[in-house]
């Protein structure tokens, strides 16, 4: 008896004492990669200005050791490390050694992946193409960094603002909507793009929507063809708006009915916790009478 009860008590203090083991998490990346840790990691760098905000969205602003030149939101990240831009320094990151690092394909070179690969370092690589594909990125980041359910519980809330949008506008009859990313020359997303489904989503109707490239150029002639009647550009815009709007003042719906808009860009240009935010934005804009 005594024997047994000195086994029972030496197996309760190992237990106690042992180091704490985690589950192997593997997730399949946007790449069709599948991504393995052996443990909850506790050092991130996200490549992306989407990346960080989605981390920080997850509650995991401690374990982001360093974040690009282009990272900031919320106003806390402006106080980490700095890698550099898309094309990050690899000595800075090797430096802060990280145990997983988020990748964007539409920002990200493939090449800067393979070298951090190469290095050792685990890269998951996001690239949504839908809302819903913005969501479930979230939830697949929150599955590899061990805040699945609580991604999951985030994502019902922010799913549950995006319908309400769509019961909105559901039935209205569909605007035709130039959504421009660049202005110079001018640049609209092409099909198989989040941009396009957002656009969707809010009760427009892409001009550019059913084109197979994902980003389309188009001349001032082509947008006077396709007559938009609505126009939304980001701020940086607008002095190419002003020189249309001289050029063009008669010969565009948008223009005629002023609905020439200007968004956010950091709203609709990260696919991230903030897309349902720029959701919102959007079709206020395309459909006011359904907010009213």
């Amino acid at each position: 008896m005594r024997l047994k009860l000195i086994f029972i008590g030496a197996l309760i203090i190992g237990l106690l004492f042992a180091p704490l083991s985690f589950p192997q998490v593997a997730v399949r990346d946007d790449r069709g990669q599948l991504v393995v840790l052996s443990r909850s990691p506790r050092r991130i760098i996200p490549l992306a200005p989407n990346l960080t905000e989605i981390l920080y969205f997850l509650e995991m602003d401690r374990e982001v050791v360093g974040v690009t030149d282009m990272c900031d939101y919320p106003e806390e990240v402006k106080e980490k490390p700095r890698i550099g831009g898309f094309n990050p320094s690899m000595e800075k990151i090797v430096s802060l050694q990280p145990e997983l690092i988020l990748a964007t394909r539409a920002g990200n070179r493939p090449e800067v992946v393979s070298r951090l690969e190469e290095l050792g370092f685990p890269v998951m690589v996001t690239a949504p193409r839908s809302v819903e594909g913005i969501f479930q990125s979230i939830i697949n980041i929150g599955k590899m960094v061990g805040k699945e359910a609580l991604a999951r519980q985030k994502v019902r809330t922010l799913r549950a603002r995006a319908m309400e949008v769509r019961r909105r506008v559901k039935g209205l009859r569909r605007v035709r909507v130039l959504f421009l990313i660049w202005h110079d020359p001018a640049m609209s997303p092409g099909g198989d793009t989040y941009l396009n489904d957002l656009i969707r989503w809010a009760g427009g109707e892409s001009l550019t929507g059913g084109e197979g490239e994902n980003i389309v150029r188009l001349t001032r002639e082509e947008i006077v063809l396709r007559q938009p009647e609505v126009i939304i550009a980001p701020p940086v815009a607008r002095r190419w708006l002003a020189d249309s709007w001289r050029q063009w003042g008669s010969a565009l719906p948008a223009f005629i009915h002023h609905r020439v808009y200007s968004v956010d860009e950091d709203l609709v240009f990260r696919p991230g916790p903030r897309i349902v935010d720029g959701l919102e934005q959007v079709a206020r804009l395309i459909h006011p009478e359904a907010f009213r």
